[in-house]
């Protein structure tokens, strides 16, 4: 895998704003970095950095780009984790999974070194945009979409990649094609979490992924597997259906995480009394603290919603 190394210049002067600064994000609108992505406008932040709309020059065309931020590009620990997980998502072609490009490098005026990720450009909104000012979805609404969900897990998995940052922030609904969504999952091979560094733990035992979709095996130091992104998939259902959680909103995020070792969540039923008893059970083995207890498989839980 190439990796460009480039600086950032804006019409033909060094434009770069070292991390930290008051603007929107690091670089605006003409900014040119590696010599070849010229930046449109930024799209958002989160716990990696930023994601940025750019155009590519040397080949015509629109691309996203995350910027990572200085304290991925300097900790060697996580750096050579990012570089193998890129390398693993790369392989990864399905109609529901971003795709992902490239991985670069730049350095600032002063020296400073930053990372970066092209992806797939995708237009539309985010689940998490789409399900904020709606009421509960039906089943009949949900179904569809999860099983697209569940489809682009499915690819990832047989390629040998799991996200364990699975959420509806990480998943974007493209513009109707005859009359219906398609939901693309982001982020694929970028879960990795800076997270230790603001909860004050160490590299030896790192929280990979967002706390209030992560499943309980991600507080130990065993290894993620399919059933870790099953759960979030079971989350997400819930809450699709519900639009609540089945923990105690109340407690912080990483004592809920921590609580899900040891306390059931709340079923479907509890919440929705009409629900039909396959999505109750199906929602619930999503849900189950023991990895080996919960479907192995995206596909087997799609089935089992229809069985």
């Amino acid at each position: 895998m190439a990796v460009r190394e480039g600086n950032v210049t804006k019409t033909g002067r060094d434009s770069t704003r070292d991390e930290g600064a008051t603007s929107p994000g690091v670089f605006s609108a003409g900014d040119l970095l590696a010599e070849r992505f010229l930046v449109v406008r930024l799209l958002g932040s989160g716990g990696l950095g930023e994601v940025y709309e750019v155009m590519d020059q040397a080949l015509g065309a629109t691309v996203a780009l995350k910027i990572l931020k200085s304290t991925v590009s300097t900790n060697p620990v996580l750096l050579e984790r990012f570089r193998r997980e890129i390398q693993n998502a790369r392989r990864i072609t399905h109609p529901n999974v971003c795709r992902v490009f490239d991985l670069g490098i730049h350095r600032s005026a002063s020296g400073q070194q930053r990372f970066f990720v092209t992806m797939e450009a995708l237009p539309g909104e985010s689940l998490a945009a789409y399900l904020a000012p709606r009421p509960a979805l039906t089943t009949a609404e949900a179904l569809p979409m999860l099983a697209q969900l569940a489809a682009g897990l499915q690819a990832a998995h047989e390629s040998g990649v799991i996200h364990r940052d699975l959420k509806p922030a990480n998943v974007m609904l493209l513009p109707a094609e005859a009359g219906a969504r398609r939901m693309v999952i982001m982020d694929f091979g970028l879960a990795i979490s800076v997270d230790q560094l603001d909860l004050g733990l160490t590299e030896t035992w790192e929280l990979i992924g967002t706390p209030a979709y992560m499943a309980p095996e991600q507080t130990k130091r065993g290894s993620a597997t399919p059933a870790t992104d099953v759960y979030a998939l079971g989350l997400i259902a819930y809450e699709m259906l519900t639009r609540d959680s089945p923990f105690d909103p109340e407690a912080t995020p990483i004592a809920t995480v921590v609580k899900r070792r040891y306390e059931p969540p709340r079923s479907l039923r509890q919440t929705l009394r009409d629900i039909e008893p396959a999505w109750d059970t199906a929602v619930a083995r999503c849900l189950n603290a023991d990895p080996a207890r919960r479907f192995q498989r995206p596909a087997e839980f799609v089935a089992a919603l229809t069985s």
